[in-house]
């Protein structure tokens, strides 16, 4: 008995089924990616709170500097913190977050606490646990600067330059939206990591001083980036 093909009806019963499973699934394992590029920024700030430590403990327990007078190696100026914990993490990898958006342009997508935290005494910090020490971000998330360049050796591959925090909350709150699904990973003044509260992304529209109030609520600055201040994130 010759065997029948499928009917069109069958085709399109089979097809529409492919669909729904395709639109069900395709969102489970873009979500399952975003977590493994959170999960492994989270190891990246692990190994550099590990850098800094060790730096800290070979320099008379002080940190190393947010920002310095010049960003050539070769001036013999005190380092930026990148280059300056270089020689602990042996790895240009571990500075890239593989979720940052400006990794061609921006060696670095991590930002140190100067405001707190720049060539300080380690026995300054009284709630290392309470105070971030890096975040996500990007220092000029607008802007293309050479000396940022992965491949600029004057500046060691970029690492030698200003990537810090400061008071400025467009630069945790990158292009207008936290790096990870509205979350940004903090690495904390003892070393250990953790995901931010939820920071609302900024839209079109929409005056930036929404996000600015946003991360006074969630992160006050003087709870979790400098104590003895009286600044706020702007």
């Amino acid at each position: 008995m010759q065997r029948k093909g499928f009917t069109l009806i069958e085709l399109l019963v089979v097809i529409a089924i492919i669909a729904i499973l395709a639109a069900i699934l395709f969102p489970v394992f873009a979500k399952v990616r975003e977590k493994a590029r959170q999960t492994a920024c989270v190891s990246n700030l692990k190994q550099l709170g590990l850098g800094i430590m060790q730096y800290v403990q070979d320099n008379d327990e002080n940190y190393p500097s947010g920002c310095c007078s010049s960003v050539n190696v070769s001036d013999g100026q005190i380092a930026f913190w990148p280059h300056a914990i270089y020689p602990y993490v042996k790895s240009y990898a571990v500075y890239q977050c593989p979720d940052s958006a400006h990794r061609k342009t921006d060696a670095v997508s991590y930002l140190f606490n100067n405001h707190y935290l720049n060539t300080a005494a380690m026995a300054k910090v009284q709630s290392p646990a309470d105070i971030i020490m890096l975040s996500d971000g990007t220092y000029t998330p607008l802007s293309d600067f050479a000396d940022k360049h992965p491949d600029n050796l004057a500046t060691d591959h970029g690492l030698n330059c200003d990537y810090t925090i400061w008071v400025v909350s467009g630069r945790i709150i990158e292009d207008g939206n936290a790096r990870h699904s509205d979350h940004v990973n903090l690495a904390f003044a003892d070393g250990h990591v953790h995901v931010s509260p939820t920071l609302a992304p900024h839209k079109n529209g929409e005056p930036f001083s929404i996000i600015v109030n946003n991360i006074r609520a969630k992160m006050p600055y003087k709870t979790w980036v400098d104590p003895d201040t009286t600044d706020d994130w702007n």
